[in-house]
């Protein structure tokens, strides 16, 4: 796709279009050979070696609705060029001569020499008008070329020593920076309104968008990073109006050509303020933090992809617009890393499906895929609360927390647990564990089994039962029946709602994120060296659940919330009739025949010896027999002193081991959830399925749900 570079004939339409055109020539590395063949590019040497064709060729006319003069005439102009990017600008030039009482228009070029600096003479009408400022460098000659104007529509370049340059050397030179910034800056500060228009190579691109920041930057105050986004702020609002418009157009590119290469795992980190703003198209990694202000149709579109492989979004809008490639390629910064797993594969058996060969290419992918969902449902989390932090009514500072903006707090919450948080402790997080567990070990069905123990469980309705409480405060409040001490507490309420909701997704995200990142680590040995690391990541999800059902029971206890005053009421746990076999100083162990689980408590006496301890611990097992293989045990250690010495936990270990043997499910309860990770820790060194939970309703649930083993 190539600019018109000539205007219309008074108005009319032309019987000629004139075309500016490089004839692109690049060389291509062999790598089987150390050699070098220059190729030519196929549309530009078609076109310059036409002269005499009298064949009829087929053209396109498409008109860039955003790059284009302003409707007002007045208006001025600033177009900024590199090369063969003075195209789209001749036809502006032309244009605006044929303009009655037209504003001032600014040229700045760059060119290679005096001899790439073609069509003066339809520069000299507007340079000897006084109508056109222009401003040339050369990159390649110490020389610039300077207008003598000779009479009133006439004049000539002459050429006077200069060192070479280029555009963003010429705009951070202090006159034509103030030049620049006050033609750009709005008429009720002191400005123009002036468009900006920029054509070049990708390159080009990048290094005047670079420069005009660092140019804005000076006219702000503060420390060096505030200025540059204050400056990247300006430069993003005169986006927003419309008045800063681009055509850039790629360079030649050798396949073998060596870039930075991106781990999947470090582009998911960037979909926030603190990280930036990445995505992947087409295996290339993209830095779209400066042009997101700047999309056209406004921050939230590209934000959804950010973190993303973003290749069919981009290709179901943009497919086969060449100028839209062009702008991306502005900022790209590196390839996806391709991994090499050896065509590695295992034999897995998965609940309910016949045994299969299973590749690490596509557990990997699997991972990736659930880390994507998990990415995709923080960013539209992150746009949701995004409107507490925004102005909405007339009147309001960003700050306000509006009876609007609560409202749309408590939907964004409610949300979250219907639609986000259900999906991701559900079917695709268990299929992940029954994944990998099958191609690790071979054993599955443990993850379904904690989830749905967690899931089903008095906790998991405080989240919920939390957003009917607040609505009925948001009610009071807009009332006016609601106290200003309360109106505090539900304000700070919301607070905690909305950073717990983002952390249960990030804490996922870590997870997932550290097992693919094991995958980038090892490749085709990551069953070997990793498995279980995987297998950890996966058992930090359920703790980030529990968590996180904690936090929402203590804001729904903070704004005076009670459970059976909602929807979600629960009954108490049913206590039955225990036959305690065994009690001493540090443990009672009980079983409940009509559940069929057993209980062995932990008493809240320190250990005087270790060999004490272990004297104790082999009693219980003594008691411990065939019968108790299709029973459940809770170990509830929520009475027991704190110690987790090296030595404490050598003198346990046999017990545990005999626990997880004997029994088909082991829970361990605990009393705070300081100590989930440790316990999870300690069963997997000991070669054991353990699951630890501070909820007796999920301990008991877990433990007697021996019915879903397969």
């Amino acid at each position: 796709m190539y600019s018109i570079s000539s205007g219309l004939e008074n108005g009319e339409i032309p019987a000629e279009i004139h075309l500016t055109v490089g004839r692109l020539r690049y060389q291509d590395d062999e790598e089987s050979q150390d050699v070098y063949r220059e190729r030519l590019g196929t549309a530009s040497n078609f076109l310059a070696t036409g002269h005499g064709r009298m064949s009829p060729v087929s053209i396109i006319i498409d008109h860039p609705p955003r790059f284009s003069l302003p409707l007002d005439p007045k208006v001025p102009i600033i177009m900024i060029g590199g090369g063969t990017g003075f195209a789209p600008f001749r036809s502006f030039i032309a244009s605006r001569m044929q303009q009655k009482d037209s504003g001032p228009s600014w040229l700045l070029l760059s060119l290679r020499d005096r001899d790439h600096f073609y069509y003066q003479e339809d520069l000299i009408p507007g340079l000897a008008s006084k109508s056109l400022d222009l401003d040339v460098v050369f990159s390649r000659e110490d020389a610039r070329p300077v207008f003598t104007r000779t009479t009133s529509n006439y004049g000539r370049f002459d050429y006077v020593p200069s060192m070479r340059s280029h555009i963003q050397d010429l705009l951070l030179e202090g006159d034509k920076g103030e030049k620049l910034w006050k033609l750009l800056q709005k008429k009720e500060d002191g400005g123009e309104e002036a468009y900006l228009y920029i054509c070049g190579r990708t390159r080009f691109a990048k290094s005047i968008h670079d420069a005009l920041k660092k140019t804005f930057a000076q006219f702000f105050s503060g420390t060096t990073a505030e200025r540059e986004k204050a400056a990247h702020r300006s430069l993003a609002k005169i986006a927003a109006e419309g008045r800063f418009m681009q055509e850039i157009f790629t360079h030649a590119r050798s396949w073998n050509t060596q870039r930075p290469q991106i781990d999947v795992s470090d582009v998911v980190q960037h979909n926030s303020e603190e990280n930036g703003y990445w995505m992947i198209i087409d295996g290339v990694v993209y830095d779209f933090t400066d042009f997101l202000e700047m999309h056209p149709g406004g921050r939230g579109i590209l934000h959804h992809y950010c973190g993303l492989d973003a290749t069919q979004g981009f290709a179901k809008v943009h497919q086969g617009h060449t100028e839209i490639e062009a702008m991306r390629d502005m900022y790209e910064v590196g390839v996806v890393r391709p991994l090499d797993f050896k065509g590695v594969s295992r034999v897995v058996e998965l609940p309910g499906a016949m045994s299969s060969v299973v590749a690490v290419s596509a557990l990997y992918r699997k991972w990736v895929g659930i880390l994507y969902l998990v990415v995709e449902m923080e960013n539209a989390l992150r746009l949701d609360q995004g409107l507490q932090s925004s102005v909405t009514t007339r009147g309001e500072m960003a700050t306000d927390r509006t009876c609007y903006k609560l409202q749309k707090s408590i939907e964004t919450h409610q949300r979250f647990i219907t639609s986000y948080a259900s999906e991701l402790g559900g079917r695709p997080f268990i299929d992940l564990w029954d994944l990998t567990r099958g191609m690790s070990t071979g054993k599955s069905h443990w993850m379904k089994d904690v989830m749905g123990a967690i899931h089903d469980v008095p906790n998991a309705k405080f989240p919920m039962a939390l957003g009917l409480k607040m609505s009925t405060l948001l009610a009071d409040w807009v009332n006016g029946t609601l106290s200003e001490i309360n109106k505090e507490i539900f304000l700070r309420a919301c607070e905690k709602v909305e950073s717990a909701d983002l952390l249960l997704l990030e804490q996922v995200k870590d997870s997932l994120r550290k097992g693919v990142k094991i995958f980038e680590e090892n490749e085709s040995h990551t069953l070997e060296k990793g498995a279980w690391r995987m297998i950890a990541e996966l058992q930090r999800i359920p703790v980030a659940f529990e968590t996180y059902y904690h936090e929402m029971q203590s804001v729904f206890k903070m704004i005076g919330g009670k459970l059976e005053d909602t929807p979600c009421d629960v009954s108490p746990i049913s206590r039955d009739e225990a036959e305690v076999h065994y009690a001493d100083n540090y443990w009672s162990f009980e079983e409940h025949h009509d559940k069929g689980l057993c209980y062995l408590r932990r008493t809240p006496i320190a250990v005087v010896s270790i060999e004490d301890i272990i004297e104790s611990n082999e009693k219980i097992i003594a008691f411990l027999g065939e019968l108790h293989k299709e029973r459940g045990v809770v170990v509830d250690m929520r009475e027991a002193p704190q110690r987790n010495d090296a030595e404490f936990e050598n003198a346990m270990m046999h017990l545990r081991v005999v626990l997880s043997e004997t029994f088909a499910r082991v829970t361990v309860l605990l009393e705070t959830s300081t100590g989930l990770l440790q316990v999870n820790r300690i069963g997997r060194n000991d070669g054991c399925e353990i699951f630890a939970t501070t909820n007796e309703y999920a301990a008991i649930k877990f433990a007697g749900s021996l019915n879903e083993v397969g």
